[in-house]
């Protein structure tokens, strides 16, 4: 073969270049990747590695009988390119250009082609159509059958007229022949003269038939034509017309998703900015409460310093076995590398050892793949132990944490029963130094009855002595004469009611709050110091906030004063209304001219009772200096939950602080740790931070409180690593899954009471959920099954399973909805009604190596009982039924 000849890739080899074919084995492919329409023959054998001549030769032999590659003398095109510096991606293109050229010619054959078709079918039909229309037109009679009568009627004439002529009656004879012969020979030129016209007349009438035959059949056609010709071009304007509608519709829903994503980037970067001020926010308000916090911060350094050591210490480990595994994958990858340039080196050699070569080449691969898989599996059963390891270690650290919340709730019951005790033991001691006062007055007033009787009967006696006047004793009777009556005057306070008094006091009591106040029973009590108890109060016109007990404590200086200072003011089992609360923001603010000015009021069994919501009973205290309150601490009565407000520039500081606590909100969603602080003024309730830890993920966000019109609440909350099983069933026990949850979600809700808050969340979330799985639904099985077929029951376990949530008016969509395991992939959308009722689409895609499945799936029945309908195989190319989720795994 010439070295000179250029070789010039065909349309056929173009495409088998770019991958769109595969008819060529490994050698031929490499030997076509070396045509580029510029190199010569010896050009590409300098290319080719350890190619003989004579083997490129037969290759390319081969590759231009087959119609891969043409051959073409290298000439001044070639050198043309060379002078100019084209590149050979140039020259690829040329070939690329050419091939489409080639395409293009023969897509003009074949149009040609079918225009000459429609013209052949166009004149096939014109002339169905003209044979159709003379069928039509044709009398029943031909036209020499009407003329028989026009030519036997001259014929008639001539009988009648060659028939004998009377014999004249005078003349000669010869004279009568010659003139019967003269008169027939005019007859005769008559008759034939009248025949040739009437013939003339019948062709002209037939001519004319004839061309009004053809005016008419060629109108006809014509209008046919016409009409079709209509219709082509009325169905031709209806099908630009719709196609013109799709295309509006299609750049209007471009245009509509577009804004939609624009809107969601708009509110993502808002929240993003939100979020950034919240943490600043947030910042500043734990840079102002750090104080109270030290402590705290202590050991949470503490225990996340000794988690990080333990992350850092599995880190490193898992490290190490990231770097052991990324070590034998780049050993596998070079060994394998030099099996290959082995083998290359070996078909280079001896090309009739290929076969013992390529035997051998399998048999490397296949050890090779078993001891990758061999590799794998090792590596895996570390991963899995590390894992394990990491899990034993993080259910240490909780069991560590829980310990320790443990022994801080048992310091805190033990000290609540200490003070419970302690108090008790007061009031026993109270109790028993009254028994022992009554008992005492007793014996003196025994005492001083004796005395009296025994003075009358030294009164009495016969014999009168000298009595001289004893100053010292007297001084001492006469202080415990005193004693003993303010004993005794003590003891009748214990003992009587002041129900005379009480009158008075609710008086009192009215003017400091300003509404309407009614004592049950009013006693006096001087331990541990001089105070008033009062029983059964009622607050208000309606009475509608009352007080089982209360203790006032005045001041030992002010007892007696028009305006009282009250050192203490302890009310125990308070029950109020909800619609009260407003009055109490009234009652501080005449706190600093009412005729009594609390600075410490304690509460004890506190109900406050807010339709629709059950609320936990409560205590706390109130500090207040001058009038104004200072501080107010409420704790549930289980202690898991504590609210301090203290007053700020322009409204309150709350701070909410629980452990192992439930929100009354309307889900019993518990909370292992929550902390919320926040700025309340006039009607709302911005909340900077929130942060907690419930069923072993943490939860983060920000939100805002208003019910100025009506309640209306706004969170933002950022979620991450929940349990999934031990959080779901909070909301609904009918649906089963398990893994681990990350959302980020914005919630809404908005109603007239507050005990109607939670009743119509609206809520948007994205979420994702990874190791775990879906009760109730098993997608292998539903795409093994029949057609039409329903499925339920079973669980379909995944890797990941990502969506987005919009929940409004009870209904949950679920949109966006990805699930994958391995090598099966699940796309789709979910509906659940308030009924519980489902409804949705599922695409699921099964691969391997033998090609892919995809099965179109629809969602129906309800949450408690989901099943899963097939529609069919949307394609599958070369697979055996799928197997179990279990074996889909890679």
């Amino acid at each position: 073969m010439d070295p000179n000849l250029v070789f010039t890739k065909t349309s056929k080899g173009a495409l088998e270049a770019a991958g769109k074919t595969r008819l060529l084995n490994r050698e031929q492919a490499r030997v076509l990747a070396l045509v580029d329409g510029r190199s010569t023959l010896a050009q590409m054998l300098e290319r080719a590695e350890r190619m003989s001549q004579a083997r490129l030769a037969r290759v390319l032999s081969s590759l231009e009988a087959e119609g891969f590659v043409r051959s073409m003398r290298s000439g001044p095109q070639t050198v043309l390119a060379n002078e100019l510096g084209f590149s050979s991606t140039i020259i690829v293109d040329e070939a690329n250009t050419q091939a489409f050229i080639e395409a293009q010619r023969e897509l003009e054959r074949r149009a040609r082609q079918q225009a000459q078709r429609s013209q052949a079918e166009t004149e096939r039909q014109r002339a169905a159509l003209l044979n159709e229309l003379k069928g039509e037109q044709n009398p029943p009679a031909s036209d020499a059958a009407l003329a028989k009568p026009e030519v036997t009627a001259p014929q008639a004439s001539a009988g009648q007229a060659g028939a004998p002529a009377p014999p004249p009656t005078q003349g000669p004879p010869q004279t009568r022949y010659s003139g019967s012969v003269s008169r027939e020979a005019r007859l005769r030129q008559a008759e034939a003269g009248k025949l040739e016209a009437d013939s003339e007349g019948r062709d002209l009438a037939r001519q004319l038939r004839a061309a009004r035959l053809a005016a008419e059949l060629e109108a006809r056609v014509k209008r046919r034509l016409e009409a079709r010709a209509r219709e082509e071009e009325e169905a031709r304007r209806r099908a630009e017309e719709e196609a013109r509608v799709r295309a509006e519709a299609e750049a209007r829903a471009r245009a509509e998703l577009e804004a939609r994503l624009a809107a969601e980037r708009r509110a993502r970067e808002e929240a993003e900015a939100q979020a950034r001020a919240e943490a600043q926010a947030r910042a500043r308000a734990e840079a102002e409460a750090q104080a109270r916090l030290e402590e705290e911060a202590r050991r949470r350094k503490e225990a996340e310093a000794r988690a990080r050591e333990e992350e850092a210490r599995a880190r490193a480990e898992l490290e190490a076995r990231l770097a052991a595994e990324r070590r034998a994958r780049e050993e596998a990858e070079a060994q394998a590398r030099a099996e290959a340039q082995a083998r290359a080196r070996a078909e280079a050699e001896a090309q009739a050892r290929l076969e013992e070569e390529a035997r051998r080449r399998k048999e490397a691969e296949a050890r090779a793949r078993e001891e990758a898989a061999r590799r794998s599996r090792e590596l895996a059963e570390q991963r899995a132990a590390a894992e394990a390891a990491a899990a034993a270690r993080e259910a240490e650290r909780a069991a560590a944490k829980a310990a320790a919340e443990r022994a801080a709730r048992e310091a805190a019951e033990e000290a609540r029963r200490f003070a419970e005790e302690q108090a008790r033991r007061l009031m026993e001691e109270e109790e028993r130094e009254r028994a022992e006062a009554g008992a005492r007055a007793v014996e003196l007033a025994r005492l001083k009855a004796a005395q009296q009787d025994a003075v009358e009967r030294l009164l009495r006696g016969t014999v009168l002595r000298r009595w001289r006047f004893d100053w010292r004793k007297a001084a001492r009777r006469a202080a415990a004469a005193l004693g003993i009556a303010l004993v005794v005057a003590l003891v009748l306070a214990h003992l009587i009611s002041f129900n005379f008094y009480a009158p008075w006091l609710a008086a009192r009591l009215a003017g400091t709050l300003g509404e309407p106040v009614r004592i049950g029973a009013l006693r006096f009590s001087a331990f541990p110091a001089p105070h008033w108890k009062l029983e059964q109060v009622q607050i208000g016109v309606l009475e509608d906030i009352r007080i089982a007990r209360a203790e006032l404590t005045p001041q030992v200086t002010d007892w007696g004063r028009a305006r009282m200072r009250l050192a203490r003011l302890m009310l125990d089992g308070v029950t109020l209304e909800a619609d009260a609360l407003p009055r109490l923001a009234v009652w501080a603010a005449r706190q600093p001219t009412a005729p009594f000015l609390a600075s410490r009021v304690d509460l004890a069994q506190v109900r406050l009772h807010v339709p629709g919501l059950k609320l936990p009973g409560f205590g706390g205290r109130l500090v207040a200096e001058g009038g104004n309150v200072r501080e107010a601490v409420l704790t549930t009565l289980d202690g898991r939950a504590t609210l301090t407000l203290q007053p700020v520039t322009g409204g309150w500081q709350v701070r909410l602080a629980a452990a192992r606590w439930t929100p009354p909100l309307g889900v019993d969603l518990m909370f292992d740790r929550l902390d919320l602080q926040g700025l309340a003024r006039g009607q709302t309730l911005e909340i900077t931070t929130l942060n907690g830890d419930l069923y072993g993920g943490r939860v983060e966000g920000s939100g805002r409180v208003s019910w100025a019109r009506g309640w209306q609440a706004l969170f933002d909350l950022d979620i991450g690593n929940v349990d999934l099983a031990a959080a779901l069933p909070v909301f609904t026990p009918a649906l089963r899954a398990e893994g681990t949850l990350s959302a980020k979600a914005r919630i809404q809700l908005t109603a007239e009471r507050l005990g109607a808050l939670t009743d119509a969340p609206m809520v948007r979330a994205t979420f994702a959920a990874k190791d775990g799985a879906l009760g109730n639904v098993d997608l292998v099985r539903a795409i093994n099954a029949a057609a039409g077929s329903a499925v339920s029951g079973g669980e379909t376990k995944f890797n990941g399973f990502s969506g987005y949530l919009e929940l409004a008016d009870g209904r949950y969509r679920y949109q966006q909805l990805r699930l994958h395991l391995g090598m099966l992939n699940a796309t789709g959308n979910a509906v659940i009604e308030p009924d519980h009722g489902l409804s949705g689409s599922i695409l699921t895609e099964l691969r391997s190596r033998g090609g892919t499945l995809r099965v179109p799936l629809t969602v129906e029945g309800s949450l408690e009982a989901p099943t899963l309908r097939g529609k069919g195989l949307a394609s599958r190319a070369g697979l055996a039924p799928a197997e179990p989720a279990a074996q889909a795994q890679p």
